[in-house]
């Protein structure tokens, strides 16, 4: 794809495209060779090889989250991996463009017993008309009933790849990585990553995990435009809040390993850029602002890497509390917020906690985490 591709280039390829295909998803020009690791469909979307999967992925990931407008320009346009796909919204568009064999769609279920997880599993592919998913994706922690539940419904012809959404550190993650089970992970990259998150992807690539970016745009735009400071700094290399989401794709995707990303996108407007993006190399004036956005943002935004709960003396559950603020403050997701508060057992929440400080001593990132617990203990009651 060439970096210059303008705005009505791309609408004009999306149109021909839904022309030529019926609004399907494009097959590829020609099978892969060999194991090659990106190639271009025929779109201009591109796709990399998904680890021992040999599936490809489309660079962008789709997210149920999208309004449906967009999820039906992603359909069109060859997105075609679904993250968290439980909403009838993206079942019945999947159908009406008749494009199930060519997308991968995936159940995220939250770490239960395993009946539970077997029973719940079997319900959402009932609801939403699926006669088998591709991936089943344990959340936030690995879990042993969780694998259990994959391996049963896998023999049962039910589900294809198990793969995981990890809060932790790398050197955890590698760990898990190391057990061999997972065919994906779903990892927090963006701007603010560490080199051990860039060593964790290569390490991924090289054991045959596919690699997906989760909370890429550390809060989203307007989070950045609350911040004078970091738009003053950024002006004379990301002077709006549009440049600063593509240099992220950009500089995602460019990390070893990394197959595709998950943007959450309230416009087509903002999934077109998005697209544009990933086809695109970062330049020189892109990656200096975007130093200057991680040394900005570093004491923003929580990467919950699991460090301050690892030391935390009354075994507080400080990831979940971060992840229930990001929606409330963040999102502005309250009804999320409250289902991964209350998910929280009650001698693990907000209450419990004692503000001893230990937690804020172990944040590589500074974080000034007894603060954002009381503020969500406040919003929440």
């Amino acid at each position: 794809m060439k970096d210059n591709i303008t705005r009505r280039e791309f609408l004009k390829t999306s149109v021909g495209m839904a022309v030529s295909v019926g609004f399907g998803l494009p097959l590829l020009a020609e099978e892969p060779k060999g194991k090659a690791y990106e190639i271009e469909g025929t779109t201009g979307m591109r796709y990399r090889l998904f680890g021992r999967t040999n599936q490809y992925i489309s660079v962008i990931a789709g997210n149920e989250t999208f309004p449906p407008p967009v999820i039906d320009k992603a359909i069109r346009i060859g997105v075609n991996y679904w993250h968290k796909a439980r909403g009838r919204e993206l079942s019945n568009l999947i159908r009406k463009h008749k494009v199930r064999k060519s997308v991968m769609v995936e159940f995220c279920l939250d770490n239960k017993p395993r009946e539970e997880l077997l029973r719940k599993f079997k319900n959402n592919m009932r609801r939403l008309g699926y006669d088998y998913v591709d991936f089943y994706k344990m959340h936030i922690r690995y879990s042993d009933e969780a694998v259990e539940a994959f391996q049963q419904l896998k023999k049962e012809g039910l589900v294809k790849f198990l793969s995981a959404s990890l809060h932790e550190s790398p050197k955890n993650v590698r760990r898990i990585v190391d057990k061999g089970v997972l065919d994906a992970i779903q990892i927090m990259i963006n701007p603010l990553s560490g080199e051990e998150v860039k060593k964790l992807c290569a390490y991924c690539k090289e054991k045959g995990i596919g690699v997906i970016a989760m909370k890429t745009m550390v809060g989203g735009p307007k989070k950045w435009k609350s911040n004078r400071k970091l738009m003053e700094r950024l002006k004379k290399f990301l002077p709006n809040t549009q440049d600063i989401a593509r240099a992220i794709v950009k500089y995602v995707l460019s990390i070893e390993g990394v197959s595709a990303v998950v943007v959450a996108c309230r416009n087509i407007e903002q999934f077109q850029d998005a697209v544009l993006a990933s086809g695109m190399k970062l330049s020189s004036a892109e990656r200096k602002g975007l130093e200057i956005f991680a040394s900005e943002m570093r004491g923003e935004f929580c990467q919950m890497c699991g460090l301050c709960e690892e030391v935390c003396p009354k075994g507080i559950q400080i990831r979940e509390l971060m992840r229930a603020e990001l929606y409330l403050t963040t999102y502005e997701e309250p009804d999320r917020a409250w289902e991964v508060y209350s998910s929280i057992p009650p001698w693990r929440r907000a209450e419990m906690c004692d503000r001893c400080g230990i937690c804020e001593e172990s944040c590589p990132y500074g974080i000034p985490v007894v603060q954002r617990i009381n503020e969500l203990q406040s919003l929440i009651a």
